[in-house]
């Protein structure tokens, strides 16, 4: 079966982390979010994909290639314009990409699906297929249930005791919403809603093709099915989905490496090469990619998350914290709630009334790149998993 996956989106809300990386391709315990997202649709039958590029897509295109290595076969989209001899990423709208994708390869000649590059979840695709056809929809999409102080970041949607969707609000405020069923982005949908597209300018699923569906009486249905859905939205949602992984909370995803208790409570999953002293302090979950060093006395509060290539200097204390790969920490810096990379550290900071959390920026000389500066001499205890 076929399936297209949005991966052009520009990733403002996750800046700076992708002012060099696209979104999709941020590491959840050094994976990529796309990695997974590909072979759970590949685990349902998807296995003909096509994947629409924007900002950094070439990365994209250069780590999936062909799909092979994940068992389906991939076809890109790059969507932009050449302006004096240079590629623009300029994006479509999502219902515009699938027109222009079906123009270019002539893919979708039976129901297929349409996923965000940047979610994770474990949604039964194949139990909302059958739903999609026993109603016989043209379009469906699967829904989750959402707080009522978060439905200002979701399209929501009204659907009756059938399942049909009779309207839809976008992002509205917790007062004006008439429901809590939200839009997840995972789509399934039959040729005919191509039909329903204009034929030139940008236009977009949730905010266009489907108010467009429903005023001309097209079937469309949405489908309350268990999963889990983490929504890479915006920074704090990398930091928590990062930190719920190293406790094993991700369902696809499990700490990767050699387990290890450390201290009276602590368990570590460390990848190859990577060295440890005998005084380091652990308290909680914590995952330590390959290769990286941790220098004496330091002290980790977890779930924490320590990327491949890291140095973690003497003396530092890290608090929830989730570090990107190839990132030096200076000794004795004291961090909590933070995502650090090479030249950045941010503090995740809760909010009241259920707000989302907002970040802040830290200082800069907590932290450098690690490939510039030599590790220093091996600890202790030496560690090769």
């Amino acid at each position: 079966m076929k399936a297209l996956i949005l991966a052009a989106g520009r990733g403002t809300r996750v800046a700076p982390l992708t002012d060099r990386c696209p979104k999709p391709l941020l590491p959840v315990l050094g994976t990529p979010v796309m990695d997974t997202l590909i072979r759970q649709l590949a685990s349902h039958g998807f296995d003909e994909l096509v994947i629409n590029l924007g900002a950094h897509g070439e990365q994209i295109e250069r780590h999936f290639g062909d799909g092979s290595a994940w068992g389906v076969r991939i076809a890109y989209l790059h969507e932009g314009v050449m302006e004096n001899g240079q590629w623009q990423a300029r994006p479509l709208g999502s219902a515009a990409t699938l027109r222009e994708a079906q123009k270019r390869f002539g893919l979708f000649d039976d129901t297929f699906a349409v996923v965000c590059g940047d979610a994770l979840f474990d949604l039964d695709l194949g139990a909302m297929l059958a739903s999609h056809r026993a109603r016989g929809s043209v379009a469906s999409m699967a829904l989750t249930m959402v707080q009522p102080h978060e439905v200002q970041r979701y399209g929501i949607a009204v659907i009756d005791a059938n399942e049909r969707v009779r309207s839809f609000q976008e992002k509205p405020t917790p007062s004006a919403a008439r429901a809590l069923t939200a839009n997840t982005g995972i789509y399934l949908f039959e040729p005919e809603a191509l039909r329903h597209i204009p034929r030139t300018g940008s236009y977009d699923i949730g905010g266009e093709l489907f108010p467009m569906l429903l005023l001309r009486g097209v079937p469309v249905h949405g489908f309350l099915l268990p999963m889990q859905w983490l929504d890479i939205g915006v920074l704090a949602d990398f930091h928590a989905v990062n930190l719920q992984a190293a406790e094993g909370r991700v369902h696809g995803i499990q700490p990767t490496g050699t387990p290890m208790a450390l201290g009276r409570n602590g368990l570590a999953h460390i990848g190859l090469g990577t060295r440890l002293p005998q005084d380091l302090t652990l308290d909680g979950r914590a995952w330590i990619g390959a290769g990286t060093t941790v220098g004496a006395n330091v002290q980790l509060a977890g779930p924490v998350v320590i990327g491949a290539g890291c140095v973690i200097e003497d003396g530092a204390v890290l608090t929830r914290c989730v570090i990107l790969p190839n990132t030096r920490v200076r000794a004795g810096v004291q961090l909590t709630d933070a995502i650090v990379q090479a030249d950045r550290a941010l503090r995740v900071m809760p909010m009241p009334d259920g707000q989302p959390a907002a970040t802040v920026n830290l200082p800069g000389d907590l932290c450098a790149d690690a490939r510039a500066e030599q590790p220093a001499a091996a600890p202790a205890l030496s560690l090769v998993a």
